[in-house]
């Protein structure tokens, strides 16, 4: 009887320890749902909208020329920023704060529908503030939101749209991320004339240029507008005897970047790298002859 009394404490004491474990899950779910679980908000304090949040910026490189007779070039393209927020772009949102062109998509089963004309609210308000007063900033700058900050099928088809717009014909090569394989981004790129080409996982951080030559560089360049932004924050605090507030919002992000941007197309003009670095990485090792309709080397 003992031994069984024992072995009943201890299958009570393993369920227990189950049972903990599986509310602790269930919790966690359900703040990431109502988004009071955000690991990414947790290091700010009071209203999330003013504090630290995720942001993903996105570096697009460009040579052109490469199926003509002469000489490739290359060049920075603009970044792509994208922070929390409902699914929106920027350049749809006039100063004035209305919707710039009707627009239209589906968002978690939902349509989701934008009349050119209409006030667009509070959406992306503070970046549309700050693209009046620093219009210089968003030259070299797109800028997106979304719920999670990250790219999804909805702004991959904005920024195939923006593409199209550049380059009538095209070729992406990028990451093979998610959104990039929905049948709404390969539609975009069908009718945007792009043929789209992907990077497998495991091997990006061999062969993508953005891993192998610039992100390290570009990842320098924030850190280093950031420290300057940190001593001017410093210097103004204790011009007026406060303690300095780091606090980092829409102004700072897209300042920093600005800043970052800039010392990338310093580098490219002293030293050109993006032909390099493809070449050395395994692409461009073939171009077509147009006049005799076969691939060179």
């Amino acid at each position: 009887l003992p031994r069984l009394d024992r072995k009943k404490e201890k299958e009570n004491r393993r369920e227990a320890r189950l049972q903990d474990k599986l509310k602790k899950k269930l919790e966690k779910v359900k703040n990431k749902m109502s988004g009071t679980g955000d690991s990414t908000l947790k290091r700010g304090v009071g209203d999330a909208g003013a504090e630290k949040y995720r942001v993903t910026f996105e570096a697009r490189h460009i040579i052109g020329g490469y199926f003509g007779g002469g000489d490739p070039y290359e060049s920075n393209w603009k970044g792509a920023l994208v922070v929390k927020g409902v699914h929106a772009r920027l350049e749809n949102i006039t100063d004035e704060g209305t919707w710039k062109h009707d627009e239209e998509f589906i968002d978690g089963g939902k349509h989701v529908k934008r009349t050119a004309g209409k006030s667009a609210g509070q959406v992306l308000k503070s970046y549309v503030q700050l693209r009046k007063e620093k219009p210089e900033w968003f030259e070299e700058l797109e800028v997106f939101s979304q719920p999670a900050a990250v790219v999804v099928s909805v702004i991959m088809s904005w920024m195939l749209e923006s593409q199209a717009e550049a380059f009538p014909a095209s070729l992406w090569c990028r990451d093979i991320l998610a959104a990039g394989q929905t049948c709404c981004a390969r539609l975009m790129q069908s009718l945007a004339q792009q043929i789209g080409t992907r990077i497998y996982g495991g091997c990006t951080c061999l062969l993508q240029p953005t891993d192998t030559d610039y992100a390290w560089s570009f990842k320098a360049g924030v850190g280093r507008a950031q420290g300057d932004m940190r001593r001017k924050m410093k210097t103004a605090a204790a011009t007026v005897g406060e303690t300095p507030s780091f606090k980092c919002g829409p102004r700072e992000i897209v300042e920093i970047l600005h800043e970052a941007q800039k010392m990338q197309q310093t580098r490219h003009e002293t030293k050109p790298w993006i032909l390099a670095a493809c070449r050395r990485n395994g692409f461009l090792h073939w171009r077509p002859n147009l006049a005799s309709g076969v691939m060179e080397r």
